[in-house]
């Protein structure tokens, strides 16, 4: 409602850059009720997005934009990051269709109710179907209404879902960028609106604003994509995802980024941690997600390193460390395989740069290469992950 009444006051290719702070709302959010620490790159990005807000803020002469328009279009802003907020937290997270099916219940409700909160001038000598809602009298009028919901709302929403799905949220969200600049070229040559140095310089700037946003969230992406891929495993089941972390809590930092990735998952999740024996642990009829297989060799690797009782002996066992860690680990692999459970692991490329000066980053590496090479042959899909885009290898 706020969105479409802020096209009353300002131009359509300003309110649509302005929509589109919303991931800095949601990382301002996070920092200040959820403990997500705002890094440089959070602190860069609010200074860019008010600076760009800022250019906005006056018209093409100069002149300044409707203070109104402005509110109501951050308002609107400001109630995605909130739906993302939510969503994001709900305990028991329904199925995507689920959650959009309510969704536009309440929002078909609050129109209605809306409707009601409007002034008479607003809509004397209209005809109504209920409250102040526009009865439709023509064709054409139908026409649009339809465009609009399937083009706009039901078709957009599918692909941007199959989009996430197929290329993951960050690359959808980076080519989401296309939408205030489709909103600035429709603005300008099909609503003859006005465009300056002014507003292009604005537009970079919320744009760089939100890419900076979006670009940091992710590596990778492995345990992002490995935790959708759960989630959309365990849609619409009584229990579900199971996260197994093996990494070792080495000091209290690292204590606390495990606790506060732990409240990132939410409550769906159940989580359990185990260093190196993994098989011991009940996953029968779970889909599990194990983070991650570099981590379980670190701990089997090093922990075989400390056992040597001298320098001598550790050298002694060079030519079958590798080995001995590689058959623990496969070992493991197999008892965990007789379990009827959904395995998911992440785990790190780390032989595509050169060869280590060092002797145990070299065994280390050997250990990870060809333990991959193992868990792929026996895995049903293999993925490698890109800058967060998913590339399937088998």
């Amino acid at each position: 409602i706020t969105l479409y009444y802020s096209y009353m006051y300002i131009d359509a290719g300003v309110a649509s850059t302005l929509l589109f702070s919303y991931p800095i709302i949601v990382a301002v959010i996070m920092a200040l009720f959820f403990g997500e620490r705002a890094g440089v790159g959070t602190i860069i990005s609010i200074a860019l997005s008010l600076a760009g807000v800022g250019l906005l803020y006056r018209g093409a002469d100069g002149a300044l934009i409707s203070t109104l328009g402005v509110a109501l279009v951050m308002a609107s802003s400001l109630s995605y990051a909130l739906y993302i907020v939510v969503v994001n937290k709900f305990p028991q997270r329904p199925a995507s269709i689920t959650i959009t099916f309510y969704v536009l219940i309440v929002c078909a409700l609050a129109s209605l109710l809306f409707s009601y909160m409007l002034p008479h001038s607003a809509t004397a000598g209209k005809e109504f179907l209920f409250g102040r809602i526009q009865l439709l009298t023509s064709l054409s009028a139908w026409g649009w209404v339809i465009m609009l919901s399937l083009l706009c709302s039901v078709i957009a929403l599918l692909f941007m879902a199959k989009a996430s799905k197929e290329i993951g949220p960050t690359p959808t969200a980076i080519l989401g960028a296309l939408e205030p600049v489709t909103g600035v070229v429709v603005g300008v040559l099909v609503l003859n609106e006005e465009f300056s140095l002014r507003f292009a310089a604005g537009i970079v700037l919320v744009l760089s604003s939100v890419l900076i946003i979006i670009g940091k969230k992710k590596r990778s992406g492995k345990s992002s994509f490995a935790e959708r891929m759960a989630l959309e495993l365990t849609e619409g089941c009584k229990q579900g995802p199971l996260y197994l972390a093996t990494a070792r809590i080495w000091d209290s930092e690292f204590a606390h980024r495990v606790e506060r990735h732990k409240a990132r998952r939410g409550e769906r999740w159940t989580n359990l941690e185990c260093e190196k024996y993994i098989s011991e642990c009940n996953l029968q009829g779970r889909v599990v997600v194990i983070d991650c297989v570099t981590l379980w060799a670190t701990n089997f690797f090093f922990d075989l390193s400390a056992a040597a009782e001298s320098a001598e002996a550790a050298d002694a066992e060079d030519g079958t460390r590798v080995e001995r860690v590689l058959g623990l680990m496969k070992r493991e692999l197999h008892k965990l395989a007789k379990q009827e459970a959904t395995l998911i692991f992440v785990t790190n490329e780390i032989g595509l740069g050169g060869v280590s000066e060092n002797k145990l980053q070299r065994q280390f590496t050997d250990i990870e290469g060809w333990f991959n090479q193992h868990l792929a042959e026996s895995a049903q899909e293999v993925y490698l992950m890109v800058s967060g885009i998913p590339v399937k290898i088998k």
